[in-house]
């Protein structure tokens, strides 16, 4: 009988030392304050461009361009789709200078690997081979659907992150421009799309 007494006061004493843990919520990163624009679902096609001002201060931030190139050597002529950048706004640019195409909710922040943010970028988006033979798409954008190309605007030594949604409709050779958005807040990552 004293090894039971002994084993229940020892399991009391035991109980009695544990504390209490107090488990500490994590904290969820609170997405920065946008302003968003309906860009109406312009259509970008040759002879017809946009410049967009973002964050509506009256300073252009970038353009979509169509430009038809011909290519005597190749015997080809290639339909060609830009975005470039003005001064203090900046795309993402890899070493072919091509940008990312982001999916919804991919952080937009400083650094991407393989990416450089620049200034007065000239990005070719996706190209259309026009040939004897048949035409083909090529470019990292030429299956955009409803996808996020990331974009930043530098301000009084600040960044402000943020995106333009576009598509691309390879049946009527349009690309087509949803909407943007753009952080009110510096030096804040934002996620493509929210």
């Amino acid at each position: 009988m004293n090894k039971y007494f002994f084993s229940a006061v020892l399991l009391m004493v035991i109980a009695g030392c544990k504390k209490d843990s107090v488990v500490q919520p994590i904290p969820v990163p609170v997405h920065p304050l946008m302003f968003y624009k309906d860009l109406g679902n312009f259509e970008v096609s040759k002879g017809h461009s946009l410049t967009l001002d973002i964050d509506n201060d009256g300073i252009s931030d970038c353009s979509f361009s169509v430009q038809l190139v011909g290519d005597p050597i190749m015997k080809v002529d290639k339909l060609q789709y830009y975005v470039f950048s003005r001064i203090k706004r900046n795309l993402l640019n890899d070493q072919n200078d091509e940008s990312p195409m982001l999916n919804k909710y991919d952080l937009i922040k400083n650094e991407h690997p393989g990416y450089t943010w620049y200034e007065l970028s000239f990005i070719l988006l996706t190209q259309k081979i026009i040939s004897d033979g048949g035409n083909t798409w090529l470019g990292l954008w030429k299956n955009a659907d409803h996808k996020y190309l990331p974009f930043q605007i530098v301000k009084d030594n600040n960044l402000f992150h943020g995106w333009i949604e576009l598509s691309l409709n390879t049946v009527t050779g349009k690309l087509i421009l949803h909407r943007s958005g753009i952080s009110t807040e510096a030096n804040k990552e934002v996620k493509a799309g929210y």
